[in-house]
């Protein structure tokens, strides 16, 4: 088969893949195709919370006469270990593919560079072409691997001159660009605030897009005297997991959040008497969090840039003035990000006068 085709299938597996994104727990999201005498036999992706693995979803209710023979394109070199299940290469195998084309190597030490080897032992012929975009859709997924931390992602929203907070308005932004926000709570498995976000606020912070709820994400709270409000809202959903980071003895407020299910993580204070956020993000990762979106107020933000945690930001801009009515001006901040991220894109058309701006 040409190359341009195997591209072209590749690209497909891709767009598979990017249904998935933020869904699939610790694994990474994998797609996959199935191709014979040029026609695409079956399509598949990761499952939630990764498991069934790509390859096996696709593979495994196909019978061999009809998988005999056939290409398969996956967005990431198959597993070659065994875990929570079987390696890939083993159905592989034993369906009798004739040939693999994958697009990136997996940086898992257990599985990276394997798969070739073992597969091309069986027969099976082997390829694995750089496509750019591939390798773009999984750095997130390396930088994870690499430095066991989570992926962040920011976000924040302000009027035209830069305030983040209106004495007269609850919302700054659009109901279309809310529904971007909620549209990140559902790719991302966790959200970050500070106890004064909660406070102040009051936020759900849930996914309120139609028939997405139940992927809502974990809320993680930043609460380090447990000021946290007992009636806030977070705590009257029976469904809500929520991780509190704390450093108090406060015996009472802390059998209130257990009594909420809470996971209570008491950790240490530097010299500073703040937490170390790096050390909050290592355990984060600990606790199987992978993509983090963080919602944070003027200050946090700022703590969050200049330890430089952020992967990614999404900086939502209104075209209306607040002027008097404004509080919190968030101009240095929108200067910080201008310095250490890249604009990777505008993405304002779809947004009727307000402005979402992707620094990367």
């Amino acid at each position: 088969m040409s190359s341009k085709k195997d591209k072209l299938y590749l690209n497909l597996a891709l767009n598979l893949a990017k249904n998935m994104e933020g869904l699939t727990g610790t694994n990474p999201s994998v797609g996959s195709v199935l191709v014979k005498n040029d026609e695409v036999i079956s399509l598949a992706s990761t499952g939630y919370n990764g498991t069934p693995h790509s390859e096996f979803s696709l593979l495994n209710k196909i019978d061999k006469k009809i998988t005999k023979g056939s290409s398969l394109y996956v967005t990431l070199e198959p597993c070659s270990h065994y875990g929570k299940t079987p390696p890939c290469t083993n159905i592989i195998i034993d369906k009798k593919i004739s040939r693999l084309v994958f697009g990136a190597h997996d940086i898992d030490e257990r599985s990276s560079k394997r798969a070739k080897q073992i597969l091309k032992s069986k027969k099976i012929k082997v390829k694995n072409i750089n496509v750019p975009k591939i390798n773009e859709f999984y750095k997130p997924y390396i930088f994870q691997r690499k430095y066991k931390q989570p992926y962040i992602v920011g976000k924040i929203a302000c009027s035209k001159d830069f305030f983040i907070k209106s004495s007269k308005s609850k919302y700054i932004s659009n109901t279309y660009t809310q529904s971007f926000t909620h549209h990140l709570r559902y790719k991302n498995q966790a959200i970050l605030v500070t106890y004064k976000t909660i406070n102040e606020d009051n936020p759900l912070l849930d996914c309120r897009l139609s028939g997405l709820n139940e992927y809502s994400p974990i809320k993680v709270i930043i609460d380090k005297n447990l000021k946290v409000k007992k009636n806030a809202n977070i705590f009257k959903s029976k469904n809500t997991k929520i991780i509190i980071f704390y450093n108090s003895g406060d015996k009472k407020k802390i059998k209130f959040l257990k009594s909420k299910k809470a996971k209570l993580i008491n950790v240490k204070l530097e010299k500073n008497g703040d937490f170390d956020l790096k050390k909050v993000m290592s355990i984060l990762y600990q606790n199987n969090i992978r993509f983090l979106l963080v919602e944070g107020g003027n200050q946090f933000t700022n703590k969050m840039l200049d330890k430089n945690l952020f992967n990614e930001f999404y900086l939502i801009k209104t075209d209306n003035k607040l002027r008097q009515s404004g509080k919190l001006n968030i101009k240095k901040i929108v200067y910080k990000l201008s310095k250490k991220f890249k604009i990777k894109s505008n993405i304002n058309q779809y947004f009727d006068k307000n402005r979402i701006t992707r620094f990367i």
